[in-house]
């Protein structure tokens, strides 16, 4: 916001650091030291519901896109409020950090979910589906020009993103399950329905020698890479299949689809464990990246849109899977270092495909040109993420086997 504002009295260079220093920071925070160390620890703490918790917090994040997305258009789209709405954006996520840091709580022995929270829990999932619904009905009556700019729409974007906190009254101590077996009182969840976790595992030397940890890092960077790299440049693309009016709405249809398939993901994963694998949700994940990147290589309005809706479908369902994935197969001895390394893979996906496949492809087509138009423009790129998936469907397959 900084580089924003002073921009007309700071040269190109220490306004770029500056703009870059404000992307790593708010990156790295959002992502390395509240995403993932909460999802860790969720995983750890919440042994028999592990990917449905996880899928919740991870369709939190997948409607937040779609969500600040509907603010800036409809309330902030405009050159002079740039800086206001990274002002808008740093502020809200200070306030609401520090708003929650009261009500964490540590448990000492992981527990199953008593039935109010599961009723709390399924109340804050409707929610979350609702926020995501509204994002991608504005975007797409936005798109086909039904209507214009319109601030309500965005307040109302923001009423429904603070409706969860209505729940937090309804918390009530609860007493502990541990006290109710004191009370020789049977337990009404069996043992068998909590998946194995080494309480020990084994260290991050050993796991990076061994086939599977370079396996899933592997499909990581193909759904990571690939997913995050349409989303990124969806602008862009609808752009040169002649649909420019349809960003918004493709961005929000992302932000829907991989928010759906992070809650259905989550609750499905865990109920049908026995009769359906993680590792069978790791092979249909890679099956529909490899459906969503062949339907966007048509590069028409539709077909990109119908890519962009089993990308994001991939997208979610994979990073709502692979936290508890790690968790279960390498134990909780280093858990985060395990798990920080195959987060590395984004990292490279991103330096690879983002930043140098995409961008040398459309160069390539524009021909010198400043904007390309027409379908070589993102075709090709398409036609080799799609070869990458595939790679990342083998690993899944080699995985389960």
């Amino acid at each position: 916001a900084v580089a924003v504002e002073a921009g007309q009295h700071l040269d190109f260079v220490p306004r770029a650091i500056l703009a870059a220093l404000g992307s790593m920071l708010a990156g790295y925070s959002s992502v390395s030291l509240l995403d993932n160390i909460v999802c860790m620890a969720c995983s750890l703490a919440f042994p028999a519901e592990r990917v449905m918790v996880v899928g919740y917090l991870k369709a939190v994040l997948a409607t937040s896109a779609g969500f600040w997305a509907i603010i800036w258009v409809h309330i902030f789209e405009d050159g002079e409020k740039l800086g206001a709405y990274l002002g808008c954006v740093a502020a809200a996520s200070l306030v609401c950090v520090a708003c929650s840091l009261p009500g964490l709580k540590v448990e000492r022995e992981p527990e199953p979910l008593s039935s109010g929270s599961h009723r709390r829990l399924a109340a804050a999932v409707v929610l979350v589906v609702l926020l995501s619904v509204f994002d991608v009905s504005v975007s797409f009556v936005y798109s086909k020009e039904i209507i214009s700019r319109t601030a309500p729409l965005g307040y109302v974007g923001v009423s429904l993103a603070v409706m969860p906190l209505a729940l937090l009254p309804c918390s009530r101590t609860e007493p502990s399950r541990a006290a109710v077996t004191e009370q020789n009182v049977p337990s009404t969840t069996p043992a068998s329905t909590t998946p194995s976790c080494s309480p020990e595992g084994i260290a991050l030397c050993t796991a990076v020698c061994g086939l599977d940890f370079w396996l899933l890092w592997t499909m990581q960077f193909a759904v990571f890479g690939s997913g995050s790299a349409v989303n990124q440049n969806l602008a862009q693309i609808l752009e040169s299949a002649g649909a420019a009016n349809a960003a918004g709405f493709g961005v929000a249809l992302f932000a829907l689809t991989s928010s759906l398939s992070r809650v259905a993901v989550g609750i499905l994963s865990d109920r049908f464990r026995n009769s359906f694998s993680r590792f069978d949700w790791l092979c249909l994940i890679a099956g529909c990246a490899v459906a969503g990147q062949m339907l966007a290589s048509h590069m028409t309005a539709l077909g990109v849109m119908l890519g962009v809706l089993f990308l994001g479908l991939a997208f979610g369902g994979f990073f709502t899977v692979i936290v508890p994935v790690v968790n279960e197969m390498y134990g909780r001895k280093q858990f985060g270092v395990i798990m920080g390394s195959q987060l590395a893979s984004q990292a490279a996906a991103a330096f690879l495909i983002s930043f140098w496949l995409i961008p040398h492809v459309y160069r390539m087509s524009a021909q010198g040109g400043a904007v390309c138009i027409g379908g070589s423009c993102y075709r090709m790129s398409f036609l080799i993420l799609g070869l990458l998936q595939g790679i990342g469907f083998i690993c899944a397959c080699v995985l389960k086997c």
